[in-house]
């Protein structure tokens, strides 16, 4: 589990799946392009 702030101080969790190799290693990037998109909670009633 991940946490990091956007410009605009959202924060934002995430997490990665999936399996990792032993000869990864984790490092810290500098800047990382991510695309976010929104999941709507609110859904009509009656529907």
């Amino acid at each position: 589990m991940f946490r990091f702030h956007l410009d605009n101080e959202d924060l934002i969790l995430g997490c990665v799946s999936g399996s990792i190799p032993r000869s990864f290693s984790l490092r810290r990037i500098i800047a990382v392009k991510i695309e976010v998109s929104l999941y709507v909670m609110l859904q009509p009633e009656n529907v």
